[in-house]
């Protein structure tokens, strides 16, 4: 009988060990996953499965406009034309055309279907009228 209180006693310490081991894995994983939640906040833009972030530089034909801006591939390039008129509100005034690599961009399409890649120059030009 004192065999057997023996083997219960080191059995339910078997088993807390256990639970104490588990425990501290749990804890572990909470702590990481408020490390990766708190780098995902950095991040301006979430990314989906086949989305990637590029890079396109803007230019105007009057040599008046250099800006950059990140962005997604399968966001909408009237989106990406917001941004620019955010910071060069004078702009927003007039028709413009947007050309990339000899192309004339259509605004409602997105930056993939457009065929703009990273590292991009979009021209943009005032329409005369």
């Amino acid at each position: 009988m004192k065999q057997q209180i023996k083997d219960l006693i080191d059995s339910q310490k078997q088993k807390e060990s256990i639970i104490n081991s588990n425990n501290n894995k749990i804890v572990q994983l909470y702590q990481k996953i408020d490390e990766l939640k708190d780098e995902l906040s950095r991040y301006p833009l979430e990314l989906l499965k086949g989305e990637k972030l590029i890079s396109v530089i803007f230019t105007s034909s009057d040599k008046m406009i250099l800006y950059s801006a990140i962005c997604k591939n399968t966001e909408k390039f009237i989106k990406l034309e917001e941004k620019l008129y955010n910071n060069y509100p004078e702009y927003s005034k007039s028709d413009n055309d947007f050309m990339v690599r000899g192309n004339i961009i259509n605004k409602f399409n997105t930056l993939d279907e457009n065929k703009i890649k990273d590292s991009d120059n979009i021209i943009l030009t005032k329409k005369t009228i």
